[in-house]
């Protein structure tokens, strides 16, 4: 039978740590709703890494006291996978968040698009109803690491992240590539911007150019080294344009595989 899980906040528990009291909601839920008895194992997970094996000394009302058997850490996953999700309207969002736990994100960036059709009455709350879903989340799929959740972004500062990763994809119905299909690097960071509109879109291009984003390239025309074509790049322009397209919805620094 598979240990129940419980999380501890980072810090709480280290490796010299020999006895532990879970408490607060955790503890409630473990001693009232689990109902864990005397003897029974639990894991304890901080979402950094560190799990702890655990034997149930004695039962409270609201707490447990527990005698820590083995103490392990797992390693940050490499690469680190971000997602960059555009606010969507309703639950939709937080079912987001939490299929993008299950399936292993690092870390989920919201985004204010132009035209997202989710909207934040209090970027605060929605904040945290994105933590929360996440904590639990990774809770139920017994992740050593919960993805973190960044702070409400603009498109610009969307562009700034995204100009710092190592490989970024764009989803879009009009990608004429899968994202089964393309390279994925071993290290570094890989962003996927999911949720972005055809307009927007060419927003994103108009940021990462100003950027100097070497080698960028997108579903509406060629873009080199950064740059938009005009006439007199005419020449480079027809060889660019007969090269293999990495696909439309694919942006990668120039010398380096999506």
């Amino acid at each position: 039978m598979t240990a129940a899980e419980f999380l501890v906040s980072p810090g709480e528990i280290t490796k010299d740590t020999k006895t532990f009291t879970l408490d607060g909601d955790e503890g409630r839920h473990a001693a009232t709703v689990k109902r864990m008895r005397e003897g029974e194992v639990i894991n304890l997970c901080d979402g950094k890494g560190l799990r702890a094996f655990a034997t149930v000394a004695k039962v409270h009302k609201h707490t447990l006291d527990l005698v820590i058997d083995r103490i392990v850490f797992e390693d940050a996953p490499e690469p680190r996978f971000v997602v960059v999700q555009a606010l969507a309207k309703g639950e939709r969002a937080e079912l987001a968040v939490e299929m993008l736990t299950e399936v292993g994100a690092d870390a989920i960036v919201p985004w204010k698009a132009e035209h997202s059709i989710g909207k934040w009455d209090s970027i605060e709350k929605g904040l945290e109803k994105w933590r929360r879903t996440s904590r639990e989340s990774a809770k139920q799929s017994r992740r050593a690491w919960i993805p973190e959740i960044s702070n409400l972004q603009t498109t610009e500062q969307v562009c700034e992240l995204m100009s710092q990763a190592q490989s970024v994809f764009v989803l879009h119905e009009s990608a004429d590539q899968a994202l089964a299909a393309c390279a994925i690097r071993e290290q570094g960071t890989i962003m996927i911007v999911v949720g972005v509109a055809l307009d927007t879109m060419n927003q994103v291009e108009g940021h990462l150019i100003k950027r100097s984003y070497d080698g960028l390239t997108g579903p509406s025309r060629a873009k080199v080294r950064g740059r938009r074509f005009n006439a007199s790049d005419e020449a480079s322009a027809d060889e660019e344009t007969a090269r293999p397209h990495p696909g439309a919805n694919t942006w990668a620094p120039s010398g380096r595989p999506p």
